[in-house]
């Protein structure tokens, strides 16, 4: 898990393509 940054905030990712 990866912190990814979203349309709102700071959210965790599983994903990190």
């Amino acid at each position: 898990r990866c912190w990814r940054f979203t349309s709102h905030d700071y959210d965790v990712a599983d994903d990190e393509a």
